[in-house]
């Protein structure tokens, strides 16, 4: 019985170039996953900033309609939003009659503090 033997190009891949291709496709998949991570992360602080300012509008609408508030500094937390704080300042502008409110949150976001801060100015109309 003769032998018959194949080209060389026919007998299929290698196991060099399997062990490359599947080190090409692991290699793939890790950075859309750390793509994919980031991402989470992203989406998580693009939350907490949203929350953030929708707080602080509503904490600095309060002292605007509390009238023209007494000079210094307060602060406190939101009662439903135990992660956020906030911190208020009230302090004079070159015009008697009206004063500054400088509101900030803040929250924690990892290993560092994130902050929103707004201001707005306070008419008395005494």
């Amino acid at each position: 019985m003769a032998r018959t033997t194949k080209p060389f190009n026919e007998h299929g891949f290698t196991l060099l170039e399997i062990m490359i291709a599947l080190a090409i496709l692991a290699i793939t998949f890790m950075a859309l996953l750390d793509l994919r991570n980031q991402d989470i992360a992203r989406h998580l602080y693009s939350e907490h900033v949203t929350t953030a300012t929708l707080l602080a509008q509503e904490r600095l609408a309060f002292w605007e309609l509390s009238g023209a508030p007494q000079m210094g500094e307060w602060s406190g937390s939101f009662p439903d939003f135990d992660e956020f704080a906030w911190k208020v300042q009230v302090i004079p502008t070159a015009f008697d009659f009206v004063r500054e409110v400088r509101l900030l949150v803040f929250w924690n976001e990892g290993r560092r503090t994130e902050q929103v801060e707004m201001s707005a100015y306070v008419f008395d109309a005494r």
